[in-house]
C-alpha cells in the first residue's frame, strides 16, 4: 500500500480531499460540536466519528511526512481542515507534530512511524471523551 502512495505522491492530497468531503457528506461535525454538552467529568460525549476522522487524518498526515511532501502544502491542507470542521488548530498541531518526527528511508520504519503516530492521535481523542 505505502509503495503505491510513494509512486503516486500527488495522490495523497486527493486521498485527503476524499476523506474530507466524504466526512462533510456524513453531516457537519462543526455544527454538532458547538451544541455538545460536556459530561460531569468535563469531557466530551463519545463521538466515535470524530476519533475515526482524527485517526484517518493522523495517518494521512504522517504518510505525507514520510513520503516527503512539503510542509507548506500539508499546512495549507491543515488550515482548510481546521476551518471546515472547526477543529481548533488540531490539524495544524498534527501537521507540526508529524514534521517534528524524523523521515525514514526504510519502508518498515516508515510504516512503524505512521502506525505509532496514528495510534497516538486516536488514543488522545478517545481519552478526551468519556
Amino acid at each position: 500500500m505505502f509503495t503505491r502512495i510513494r509512486k503516486f505522491k500527488g495522490a495523497t492530497t486527493k486521498i485527503g480531499c476524499v476523506l474530507l468531503f466524504s466526512f462533510i457528506g456524513q453531516g457537519a461535525l462543526a455544527e454538532d460540536s458547538n451544541e455538545m454538552k460536556l459530561t460531569a467529568d468535563g469531557r466530551f460525549p463519545l463521538l466515535e466519528e470524530l476519533c475515526d476522522f482524527t485517526e484517518n487524518l493522523a495517518r494521512l498526515t504522517m504518510m505525507r511526512r514520510q513520503s516527503g511532501d512539503p510542509l507548506s502544502e500539508v499546512m495549507s491542507d491543515a488550515k482548510h481542515s481546521d476551518a471546515v470542521f472547526n477543529y481548533n488548530n488540531t490539524a495544524r498541531d498534527m501537521a507540526l507534530a508529524a514534521y517534528d518526527s524524523p523521515r525514514y528511508s526504510v519502508l518498515d520504519n516508515k510504516k512503524t512511524a505512521i502506525d505509532d503516530f496514528t495510534n497516538e492521535w486516536a488514543l488522545a481523542c478517545y481519552k478526551a471523551q468519556r
